[in-house]
C-alpha cells in the first residue's frame, strides 16, 4: 500500500520537506500565502489531497489543478504538492525498505532545484517538467548514489534505436545527472560502483539490460567544442554512444533557464556553444548506454 492522506496536511510538513532538503523556510513565502488561500477553500482543499495521494502511488499528472489556478499560481500549487509529498516519499522509502540514508541522500536533491528556482524568478516555483521529475522522488523510484542518480524499475519506451544493446520495453535503470557539483569520470565511476553494490542489496532480481541516460552531453556533435582532454569526453568511454534526431534543452542547461541574450558567457564551451546557435546550428540530446555486463564490472 502506498502513503495516502485523508486531510490537507498542515504548512508545518512542507517546512520540515524544506530543512529536510535544504532549502531556507523563509523562500516557502509565496507557497505559504497559496497554501492559505487552499485552506480556507474546501473544494481546493480535497484537490491538494487527490494530487498528494496521486503522486504518492506514482500516477501524479503533471496538469493537475490546471482548471483552478493562474499559471503562476499553478507551478506554486505544484511545488506545493511536492513539499506536502515529503511524508508520502519518506513512507515509500521504508515500504520498499531501502535505507533512511537513500531517502536523505535523494531528498536533498530538493536544495539543488530550489536554488536554481530562486536564482532564476526569486521564488521556489517549478517548472512542469521538474514538477514531474519529482514523482519519481517521491513514489521511492529514484536513488541518488553519489554525484548520480538512478532510475528504477524502468522500462526503454524512446524512439531511439538502441540495439543491439536494448529494444523497446526491456528493462533498465535510467542514470541522471543532476545539477549541482562538478561532474567528473571519477565521481561517475564511483556512483556506478555504488549502484552495483545497491543493486545486490536492495533489487537482487532485477533483470535490466543497460545502464541508459540521454542528455545534451551525450551529443557526439560535442566533438567540435571539446578540448581533447575533457571530462566530457572521458565520460563517454563508460559505454557506447547514440546520436537521436531529439533537439536537446543544451542552451537551457548551459545559462541556467536563462536567456542566452541577456547574459554573458562564463568560459569557452558557452560562448563556443552560443556562437553556433546564432549562426543557425543545432544539437541534440545523445544516449550513453552502458550494458549490463559492462556496468557490473564498476
Amino acid at each position: 500500500m502506498f502513503y495516502a492522506i485523508d486531510f490537507l496536511p498542515p504548512f508545518s510538513v512542507a517546512e520540515e520537506a524544506a530543512r529536510a532538503g535544504n532549502v531556507p523556510v523563509s523562500a516557502l513565502k509565496n507557497l505559504k500565502n497559496l497554501y492559505e488561500k487552499i485552506a480556507t477553500d474546501a473544494k481546493l482543499a480535497a484537490l491538494t489531497v487527490e494530487c498528494c495521494n496521486a503522486i504518492s502511488c506514482g500516477r501524479g499528472k503533471t496538469d493537475c489543478g490546471k482548471a483552478y489556478f493562474s499559471p503562476v499560481d499553478l507551478k506554486r500549487f505544484h511545488t506545493l504538492l511536492i513539499f506536502l509529498s515529503y511524508p508520502a516519499a519518506k513512507a515509500n522509502f521504508a515500504r520498499a525498505q531501502y535505507a533512511q540514508s537513500d531517502f536523505e541522500e535523494i531528498w536533498r536533491d530538493l536544495g539543488h532545484w530550489a536554488q536554481f528556482y530562486l536564482d532564476l524568478y526569486g521564488e521556489v516555483r517549478f517548472d512542469d517538467n521538474v514538477f514531474g521529475w519529482y514523482f519519481h522522488h517521491v513514489a521511492a523510484q529514484l536513488v541518488q548514489l553519489g554525484r548520480l542518480q538512478f532510475q528504477l524499475p524502468d522500462f526503454y519506451q524512446g524512439d531511439v534505436d538502441l540495439s543491439p544493446y536494448v529494444a523497446k520495453g526491456d528493462p533498465v535503470i535510467d542514470l541522471h545527472i543532476y545539477a549541482g557539483e562538478p561532474l567528473t569520470p571519477e565521481g561517475c565511476r564511483e556512483s556506478l560502483h555504488r549502484l552495483q553494490l545497491w543493486l545486490k542489496r536492495y533489487q537482487k532480481t532485477y533483470d535490466y539490460r543497460a545502464v541508459i541516460s540521454d542528455s545534451w552531453i551525450f551529443d557526439p556533435a560535442l566533438d567540435q567544442f571539446l578540448p581533447q582532454k575533457s571530462n566530457i569526453r572521458e565520460i563517454w568511454k563508460l559505454g557506447k554512444l547514440i546520436p537521436t534526431h531529439h533537439e536537446s534543452d543544451v542552451l537551457w542547461r548551459i545559462f541556467a533557464g536563462r536567456d542566452p541574450e541577456s547574459v554573458t558567457p562564463k568560459n569557452h564551451l558557452q560562448q563556443k556553444i552560443w556562437d553556433f546557435y546564432r549562426d543557425g546550428g543545432k544539437l541534440h540530446y545523445g544516449y550513453l548506454v552502458i550494458p549490463r555486463k559492462d556496468a557490473e564490472n564498476f
